[in-house]
Parts: structure tokens; C-alpha cells; sequence
């Protein structure tokens, strides 16, 4: 078949979403379809589409909205299916309009945060990365299929020293604050802030400003490779406010065994599976210090949730392999439900 996936700004930004996307494309190349992804921004000098095939598949940049360019990437690739990405509630006005103006095409909504479950009602089918997710679409009358990201473990796995409490994305939605009371709980642990998302100027001060009287809390830059992320992981935490629609970082840590003290929030719950420990889901600052203790300073319980999460690590749910198959399927549903719809039957 031939796709075209439409998404917010990708590689090299830095996210989950991007990731999910990516390994994603990749895996549905390998099972011989053509795509391309269309993607806002930077565009080449003149403010023409940039096209290029860095990440592997075909990526067409544009300056403005993506939904400027839309109509003449449909008119020159004339995709059998094209996959909307739903994202956090500011791209949902945006996402809406594209899918509405595809009504008389095959679509497919992928779903990858809470705040894109309203576009579900103008897509032709609807595919969310978790349960949770699933869950809320249920809610409006609209059934899913729960495609969870791919997670290979040879893509993540490292080799770890076990000697930092990790947090991946140093914002305030992914529980800052939570892991800043633990670092001053505990001066006798070395934190480490791993940046991933992009953190204004203003930002980035208000955090090393925070984090400087601590004495034991390293920001890191961002970074694509796993031994720069894991590679000195004992802990992964993961203390979302917001309800996260699945939670990759949980899985990627757990593919070296590194457990995970998670919000019991969102799509969380599911990713961290029996290798690690869930707080809350409105927890006080008391409960994350005890789950964080219990880990850190119990051998026994630390070996028996590594090896917990090493096995969740190789859930084949996340291969390409599987996540790929079912996939295609709802591509290939999305096609032929809509190929039926223009179908005349012969006369007798």
C-alpha cells in the first residue's frame, strides 16, 4: 500500500510520539509499503517543501501548517490510506480539519495522547496506543484497536552501572517536582534530569536554579542513544501529573532490567506492568519516598522487580514484528471498507 502519515514536528525533535512514529515507519517498510510522512517545518530556502529520506522513509517538511500542504501531497502520491496522528489537545483544531477534509478518503486516526481522542469522531478508523486509551474512546461510542508503540529491545538495551534515580524529560507534566522533594529527601542519591523535550531559556534557568542548592541532581543534555539515557540507571522515574497515554520511557528502561516507580496514572499502569512500582494516583510526598526507599535500599526487592522489568522488556507486544501485523490490518481495513463503499453490484 501506499501511506502517508501526518504528524506533528518529527525527528530530530525529541518525544515519545516521535519515537513511536519512527519505529513505526520503519516496520511497515520492511513489510513492502511505501511511505512518506508529512511533517511541519524547517522547508527548503524559498518556503518549498524539504524532501528527504534521513530517517529512512520519505519525510516532506513544510514551513507553514501541515494542513496548507496536505492537498497537493494527496494529489502527487495518491495514498491508498493516510494516517492522522492525534496528539495533545493544541493540535487537535488542526488534526480535525485534515480529517474532515478527507471524508471520501481512507483514514486512519492514530491516537497517542489523551487530548486526541476528540478527533476519533472524524476518522474513517480509530488505533490507540494503550487500553487506557481505548477506554476513553469507549466512552464516546467508538471502538479502537490498541496498537501499543514498538519497543525492540535491541534498539534500548545497554549495559548499566545501577548508580543514578532517573527522570527522563525534566517538566513540570512529567512530575519535576516530585523528583526534586525525593532528591532533597535523599542527598545521599545522585539524581539525573535527562532533558528531552525542547525547555525555553527561561525555563532551563528556573530548573537549574532549583536543582543547584540540591548538590546531587545532574541535568544532562538530550541525547538519541540509550547508554547516554540508561546507561548509569538504577531507577526510572516516572511521576506524571498528566495521564500519560502509555509511558515508552518505562518500557525502553526496562529492556536493561532497570525498574520503574511509576504514577498509577493514564496508560502508566500497562506499560509498567510487573516491573516496577505505582504511586498513587493522588499520592502525598510520604508515598513516593516509601516506594522509592523500597526499591533503592532493599537488595531483595530490587532484584526481584530488575528481573520483573527485564521481562516486561521482552514482551513481544512491543516487537515490530507484531505491532507491524496489526497495523496492516487496520490499513488494509480502512482500504477495503472504503474501496467497498464505491463497489456497484452487477446487475442479474
Amino acid at each position: 500500500m501506499r501511506l502517508l502519515f501526518v504528524t506533528k514536528p518529527h525527528l530530530p525533535a525529541h518525544g515519545g510520539a516521535q519515537q513511536t512514529v519512527h519505529w513505526l515507519a520503519l516496520a511497515l517498510l520492511d513489510r513492502g509499503h511505501e511511505l512518506t510522512l508529512l511533517s511541519p517545518g524547517p522547508a527548503s530556502p524559498g518556503g518549498a517543501p524539504a524532501v528527504g529520506r534521513d530517517p529512512g522513509y520519505a519525510l516532506v517538511r513544510t514551513r507553514g501548517p501541515v494542513e496548507d500542504a496536505l492537498p497537493a501531497a494527496l494529489d502527487a502520491l495518491r495514498p491508498d490510506v493516510v494516517v492522522v496522528n492525534g496528539y495533545d489537545a493544541p493540535t487537535v483544531a488542526q488534526a480535525g480539519r485534515m480529517l474532515r477534509r478527507m471524508a471520501d478518503r481512507p483514514t486512519v486516526l492514530y491516537v497517542h495522547d489523551a487530548g486526541g481522542v476528540p478527533l476519533a469522531g472524524d476518522a474513517g478508523s480509530v488505533v490507540a496506543v494503550s487500553r487506557f486509551l481505548a477506554r476513553q474512546l469507549a466512552a464516546r461510542g467508538i471502538g479502537a484497536e490498541v496498537v501499543p508503540p514498538i519497543v525492540e529491545p535491541a534498539g534500548y538495551r545497554v549495559e548499566t552501572t545501577r548508580r543514578v534515580a532517573l527522570l527522563v524529560n525534566p517538566v513540570p507534566s512529567k512530575g519535576l517536582d516530585v523528583v526534586l522533594q525525593l532528591a532533597a529527601a535523599r542527598p545521599d542519591v545522585p539524581f539525573a534530569l535527562q532533558r528531552c523535550w525542547r525547555i525555553p531559556p527561561a525555563g532551563l534557568r528556573r530548573l537549574h536554579q532549583a536543582t543547584r542548592p540540591l548538590g546531587n541532581v545532574e541535568i544532562r543534555p538530550v541525547s538519541a542513544r540509550p547508554a547516554d539515557v540508561y546507561g548509569d540507571a538504577r531507577v526510572l522515574l516516572a511521576p506524571s501529573v498528566y495521564p500519560e497515554a502509555w509511558g515508552r520511557v518505562a518500557r525502553e528502561a526496562q529492556t536493561s532490567g532497570i525498574p520503574v516507580i511509576a504514577a498509577a496514572r493514564g496508560g502508566l499502569p500497562e506499560a509498567v506492568g510487573e516491573g516496577g512500582l505505582l504511586v498513587g494516583p493522588q499520592p502525598r510526598a510520604d508515598g513516593w519516598l516509601a516506594a522509592f526507599e523500597r526499591l533503592w535500599d532493599d537488595p531483595l526487592a530490587y532484584a526481584r522487580l530488575s528481573r520483573a522489568a527485564a521481562r516486561e522488556g521482552r514482551r513481544t507486544e512491543s516487537s515490530a514484528a507484531v505491532v507491524a501485523a496489526a497495523f496492516e490490518a487496520v490499513l488494509e481495513g480502512a482500504r477495503d471498507s472504503r474501496r467497498a463503499l464505491f463497489r456497484v453490484p452487477l446487475p442479474l
